[in-house]
């Protein structure tokens, strides 16, 4: 009886400590999972956020949200110029004067020589409403252009999905970051922990572009090209006259006769070679002579 007794109790310890894992283990993955749903729920819904009572809005709100979204449109706005004038300076000092009245600054000048042209290369950087006013201001000056580019590009739709999008991402952060003040074991707060990171990058990755349309939508930029061509006459052949070949001719002769006196200098050690042999072959000459004689 006491062996059947102890058998069974431990049979009965096995079942309890087999069931309280399975639920432990259960709520630990249901912990972060429900994490995981919300998520995806989040981004199912139509604006990138969970719905709520206290998300949606009336219909006054919708259309005052319209109107503002209207109002601060995002421009990035470009322009670039290229034109002829006969003065350089003065064209220059026209355009940087319109440039500061208007309350703008250059961020690039350049000036250039070539053979067939001068030219001066302007790069300004004006508020966007002031755009159109420096183009007319400076188109009045203007005959003629030889290039004329305005380009606008229309970036509201990306800002404010960004920021819709931003917003949505903080939202599931903050979720996680209350998830995780609730966590009860080392897996679940790992899990969370990393969630929360991706959450974190992705949305600096958002801030920086969000950065940059507001930084290329404050400002515009004109690139402008001043140049003036430069007249050169065409070069007519003349044949010389018979004096002008006859004094070319005596300074060629001239210049051939330093030119053998050069070469002359340069063989200087031939003729001290040249000398000693004609003294020896006289000595050797004189000696058979007299042997001859004595013969």
């Amino acid at each position: 009886m006491k062996k059947s007794k102890l058998k069974l109790m431990k049979y009965v310890f096995i079942v309890a400590t087999v069931f309280l894992y399975g639920c432990a283990a259960n709520h630990e993955s249901d912990f972060v999972g429900n994490a995981k749903m919300e998520e995806s729920y989040n981004y199912a819904s139509p604006t990138g956020v969970g719905t709520s009572s206290e998300d949606i809005q009336s219909p006054d709100n919708e259309e005052l949200e319209m109107s503002s979204s209207e109002l601060s449109r995002k421009l990035i706005k470009q322009g670039t110029l290229r034109y002829q004038k006969d003065s350089l300076s003065l064209e220059v000092s026209n355009i940087k004067n319109t440039c500061r009245k208007l309350g703008g600054f250059i961020s690039a000048e350049n000036v250039k020589s070539e053979y067939h042209e001068r030219s001066h290369f302007i790069q300004i950087k004006l508020t966007n409403d002031k755009f159109e006013d420096f183009i007319n201001m400076l188109s009045n000056g203007v005959d003629s252009f030889d290039q004329k580019d305005i380009h606008v590009q229309d970036v509201t739709n990306d800002y404010f999905d960004l920021e819709a999008r931003i917003a949505s991402e903080k939202k599931i952060e903050l979720r996680y970051q209350s998830l995780l003040n609730k966590a009860n074991t080392i897996k679940e707060i790992i899990e969370l922990e990393e969630l929360i990171s991706k959450k974190r990058v992705l949305i600096e990755s958002f801030e920086g572009k969000i950065k940059q349309m507001e930084r290329q939508t404050a400002l515009s930029t004109i690139s402008i090209t001043v140049y003036k061509p430069i007249l050169h006459t065409e070069y007519t052949y003349i044949p010389p006259t018979f004096g002008e070949k006859f004094i070319k001719a005596l300074g060629n002769g001239w210049s051939v006769v330093l030119w053998v006196v050069i070469a002359m200098a340069n063989i200087w050690p031939f003729y001290i070679v040249a000398i000693v042999l004609v003294v020896v072959l006289r000595q050797m000459s004189k000696r058979n002579k007299r042997k001859r004689q004595i013969v």
